[in-house]
């Protein structure tokens, strides 16, 4: 028997890392485990070719938790993990390229310390087509949802993002239709905000717009589907699902995972630095169902720690292409952990608990050249003002100079805190039902606070005047907000159905308890500021107690509601070449929205509430050509078909600035939830090696939701959603892979090592046009993406080293136009990813180069958010992308 235990003592470094530490510490080291395996070669009895993708089940014992499965590799072996030793009972099935197979059941012994190999044949029962053997399906052939699926390992081989390791939402630029901003939102399919986050299946709540801090890393999760049509109604929240899974916490069946350290170690340009720990451990044994301990147990419980943090002092894109680090110095990290614990054979109960804070400066305005002039060139108010227009002053020494943000030493910081946790138990009710049930909720914070000096000692010399103040004025405002949300949450999912049926059936229910709290103050320090705080249609002058400017109150808002949510739905398999998914999702939202200013004003608050009940059918059908039609092209491979209509509530976020405005634009309404009747058509080709797909949807919005600054102009605005009327999105994407061939399975191991060339290209193109508006003269947005590509090549040796590049090139919002009747200005970035074969100590650790933005282009970003869709007035300022960032990195593992 072998025993692995790993012990490790990590320095401390922050307050969460801190805690992490001594959680690790404090716990066990890992179980004992077998070593008997079997190494399974599956052909066809008729012509003797292997047959990939076969499925095998290892039937579960009675001390088993369940079945243990696997699948051919593409040479049709496959070696399973380490099993108890004994006489085990296996199945085997297959339906490969469309020919079923018979169903093979039999017996064999499994020896310690020994590695049995057996062929087995299976005869052919049927034939959907005939097609050409020995090829590995790598569509999904049951599954009429559309989505990109992405692992850690993708993830991290491309890189997208490789200046920030910690960005997930730049990584995901390589799944069509996924379009990031400058502060880590996603515009996904011409919409402008995120969609939802599931974790293990558990909806994760609403969070900040705005926020600096990364929720998760890429280093976190083990894969992700981010769905963006045809979405069953078991998934709620919004239009576009991001479906992660995370690291298991416990070991699968007799294979319990090996006690792990994780780290990489960076550094970057721009003073930064970067560092990423994972370490997990199994704990305890599995007693069987008499009370006793197992000769050979699984592990009892276990856990996951991913920690990561990172420094640097150009955090976010700032509003000029040099001196980028001027008031941008920030720090982000993330702590996430999974902790397992099995209660019988049947059941288990699981926690993890998510932690993420940032810290970051406002960058300041320094200037543009004259090809911004219609944008503004960072002077004045809202940088709308050129360094000829603005008035230029005197140090006492006699030296003239325009009054950027930098001169006048503006100092605006953000800081961010999101918490989230979720207790879940899952059981295994009978052999066709399966439940899981969670309990979790948030807490999260922004406050938005500066260290402006209040006063002109650098201009006038005179000291700050409320009821003197100059026409204009590089700082804008001294602003101060907070921003708290907390969310409660229960959901319950059940399953019925087996394997021999034609119907799967899923059913459950949701229930969050939401509330908010908000409070802004804006004083300004110009005449302008001050009017575009009076210019709002019914806060401005609410948020000014006198006519002579000399006082500037604090506006708070309340808000109290909740969500609740049933769903039922059918998956049904008609034929062995149609699927149905048909369900109906019944939703009810509801918010009470209080608005009231300082103790002393004496003027009324505003008190309105909103309720709303809404039926959201889905019907989904998938359709399986196992040929293809394109045979010349693709050789005899299957394709899919999938097509379907959806109608998908988004809610509004509670806990931001989600202000809505009534039909006369004097009473604040809360924001209506959007509804979206969707329609999506997708055909999905396998070729030799590669896949492609190619998709068209469209969106018929109503109450369309858009994020807009509560004042329009300055770096540091408040982030409010608002409805923006009506809205109709067109859209096509296409995403083309190539897959690395696969080597031959090493003994032991559950996966292929993969070697050579891969590779994706994905294009999205997608036109938003709004159809009415809402009232009080809210400037729509168009979150559409035109001429949208990623593009991403790698090349694998068998030793493990690999070179990956990715190129992106983004058409931009309206909010990108530069210059007077100009066209749209686009991103383009290459960056560059290198990593050396494994060969520092014990073949375990590597070392990684990368580099951002190789070219150092500095173009004009085209997802500023908060930009108006004119082209001509800019509600946040423009951005520019990063410039050239090279990060070196070890990394590793024990």
């Amino acid at each position: 028997m072998k025993k692995r235990n790993t012990h490790q003592r990590f320095a401390r470094r922050g307050s969460i890392w801190a805690t992490a530490s001594a959680l690790s510490l404090l716990l066990p080291a890992a179980a004992a485990w077998a070593d008997g395996q079997i190494k399974f070669k599956i052909v066809d009895a008729k012509n003797g070719a292997v047959l990939p993708g076969a499925t095998i089940v290892i039937k579960a014992g009675p001390r088993d938790l369940d079945d243990i499965q696997f699948n051919t590799a593409a040479n049709g072996l496959v070696t399973t993990g380490d099993l108890d030793s004994g006489e085990r009972t296996y199945k085997i099935t297959a339906i490969v390229n469309g020919i079923s197979y018979k169903e093979l059941i039999g017996k064999i012994a499994v020896v310690d310390n020994q590695t049995i190999e057996v062929e087995l044949k299976l005869e052919q029962k049927g034939e959907i087509e005939t097609i050409l053997v020995n090829r590995v399906v790598r569509i999904d052939i049951s599954d009429p949802s559309i989505y990109t699926s992405r692992d850690r390992e993708h993830l991290q081989y491309f890189p997208n993002g490789v200046g920030n390791r910690q960005s997930l939402s730049k990584a995901l630029r390589s799944v069509p239709g996924m379009v990031p901003n400058s502060q880590n939102r996603l515009h996904p399919r011409g919409e402008s905000d995120n969609g939802t986050f599931y974790i293990d299946g558990f909806q994760l709540p609403s969070l900040l717009s705005g926020r600096a801090a990364q929720i998760l890393t890429p280093d976190m999760i083990e894969g992700i589907k981010v769905r963006t049509g045809n979405l069953a109604a078991s998934l709620g929240g919004g239009s576009t699902i991001l479906e992660t899974s995370l690291r298991p916490a416990i070991g699968a069946y007799k294979s319990p995972l090996a006690p792990v350290f994780e780290y990489a170690f960076g550094g970057e340009e721009y003073g930064g630095t970067s560092q990423t720990l994972t370490v997990s451990r199994q704990l305890g044994t599995h007693l069987n169902s008499s009370g006793k301990q197992e000769t050979n147990p699984d592990s009892r419980a276990g856990y996951v720690l991913t920690y990561s943090r990172r420094d640097t002092d150009n955090f976010l894109e700032s509003p000029q292409p040099q001196r980028q680090m001027s008031n941008n110095k920030g720090t982000s990290e993330s702590l996430l952990g999974k902790f397992s614990y099995r209660l019988s054979e049947k059941a288990e109960a699981s926690a993890f608990i998510g932690s993420s804070g940032a810290r970051n400066g406002v960058s300041n305005r320094q200037g543009l050249s004259s090809s911004f002039i219609n944008r503004g060139q960072g002077y004045g108010f809202g940088g709308n003002s050129n360094a000829t227009d603005f008035p230029r002053v005197n140090f006492q020494d006699g030296t003239n100079f325009a009054a950027s943000q930098e001169i006048l030493g503006n100092n605006v910081r953000q800081s961010d805190n999101h918490n989230f946790y979720a207790l879940q138990f899952k059981r295994t009710f009978s052999p066709k039902l399966k439940g899981t049930i969670s309990i979790g909720g948030a807490d999260t914070r922004q406050d938005t606070t500066n260290r402006n000096v209040l006063g002109y000692p650098l201009t006038t010399g005179a000291a700050y005047s409320a009821s003197t103040l100059p026409a204009n004025y590089s700082i804008e405002y001294n602003p101060a907000t907070t921003l708290n949300f907390t969310q409660g949450q229960v959901q319950a999912d059940f399953n019925y159905g087996d394997s021999d049926s034609q119907h799967a059936y899923k059913f459950g229910v949701i229930a969050q308890d939401l509330k908010g709290d908000e409070t802004y103050q804006f004083v300004p320090m110009s005449q302008a500021a001050a009017n575009a705080v009076t210019a709002l249609p019914y806060v401005g002058n609410s948020l000014r107690a006198n006519a002579n400017n000399t006082s500037w109150p604090s506006m708070l808002i309340r808000r109290t509601g909740g969500y609740s949510a049933f769903y039922l739905q059918d998956t049904y398999t008609a034929t062995k070449q149609l699927s149905l998914n048909v369900g109906v999702r019944v939703e009810n939202f509801s918010q009470d929205q209080r608005i009231r200013f300082a103790a002393s004003d004496p003027r009324a608050s505003y008190d309105t509430k909103r309720s709303e009940s809404m039926v959201s059918p889905r019907l989904n059908a998938l359709y399986l050509f196992p040929k293809g039609l394109i045979k010349s092209l693709g050789k005899d491979q299957p394709m899919v078909l999938r097509v379907g209509y959806n109608r998908i509530v988004t809610t509004p976020g509670i806990g931001q600035g989600a202000i809505g405005l009534g039909q006369s634009g004097t009473t604040p309404l809360p924001v209506a939830a959007q509804t979206n009747d969707q329609l999506d058509f997708s055909v999905e080709q396998q070729l030799r090696g590669q896949t492609i797909r190619l998709s068209s949807y469209n969106k018929d919005l109503k109450n369309a939701h858009g994020w807009q600054q509560m004042i329009q102009g300055p770096q540091a605005g408040a982030f409010s959603m608002v409805n923006q009327g009506n809205a109709t999105i067109n859209g096509f994407e296409m995403l083309y892979e190539i897959k690395p061939r696969t080597l031959d399975q090493q003994p032991g191991a559950l996966d292929a090592i993969s070697s050579g060339l891969s590779g994706y290209v994905s294009y999205t193109s997608s036109n938003a046009k709004r159809r009415a508006l809402t009232g009080g003269g809210m400037v729509p947005q168009e979150f559409d993406q035109q001429q949208t590509v990623n593009v991403g090549a790698g090349y694998q040796l068998r030793d493990q080293s690999q070179l990956a590049l990715t190129y992106y090139h983004g058409s931009g919002l309206q909010s990108s136009v530069t210059t007077l009747g100009g066209t749209r200005a686009p991103i383009d970035q290459l960056d560059l990813r290198l990593r050396t074969r494994p060969r520092l100590i014990s073949n375990l650790h590597t070392i990684e180069f990368g580099v951002e933005n190789v070219t150092n282009s500095r173009n004009a970003l085209n997802f500023a958010q908060g930009a108006a869709a004119t082209g001509t007035t800019s509600l946040g300022g423009t951005r520019f992308q990063q410039g050239r960032r090279l990060v070196l990195t070890l990394l590793g593992k024990f």
